[in-house]
């Protein structure tokens, strides 16, 4: 192996990974369950605005960013040979550890960002089930729209409060 090739490897190894925000939003949510390729492919191409809205694009992506992920320690394997694999956020993704006096305010906007990372994925799986049952039952279009448009603009709040909080959370780390 070359001096340049081996030079290179070790750089891939090291470096931190740039990580899609919207990927990145959604692995911060399961930061305490487990979940598949295609889980989070479905989660991904839910997102309003899915950069990769077509199925096979946005398990491509998934699958490379998961593999990336697991060489680089963020991302761990939990399952066994024979099943469908399984993966689990490590403690080498988090952002720096803060300073003891940062701790509690730093801790109190992860926890806020997590509930909404959660409530954004339930409003955007909300909003995918009035879309699936408006195909299947066209005779209920009308009262799922309305209860659609509120599930939407829910999402499209809590989307604008994620930004926000990671935004300062960002800040607050890297001050």
């Amino acid at each position: 192996m070359s001096r340049n090739s081996r030079q290179s490897a070790f750089t891939r190894m090291t470096r931190r990974p740039h990580i899609e925000p919207a990927l990145l939003a959604l692995l911060n949510a399961n930061t305490r369950d487990s979940f598949t390729v295609s889980s989070l492919t479905q989660a991904y191409r839910a997102l309003p605005n899915s950069p990769r809205p077509e199925a096979k694009a946005a398990r491509q992506f998934i699958a490379r960013n998961v593999t990336r992920l697991v060489q680089h320690g963020f991302l761990r394997c939990v399952s066994g040979a024979d099943e469908t694999p399984r993966y689990v956020v490590t403690a080498g993704a988090d952002t720096p550890s803060p300073t003891s006096s940062d701790a509690p305010s730093l801790r109190r906007l992860r926890d806020k960002l997590h509930q909404c990372q959660v409530e954004l994925l339930t409003t955007l799986g909300e909003t995918e089930e009035y879309d699936t049952l408006c195909a299947e039952l066209p005779d209920l279009r009308p009262a799922a729209q309305r209860l659609y448009d509120e599930a939407r603009d829910r999402s499209a709040k809590t989307l604008g409060r994620v930004r926000a909080l990671e935004s300062l959370i960002a800040a607050h780390v890297s001050a």
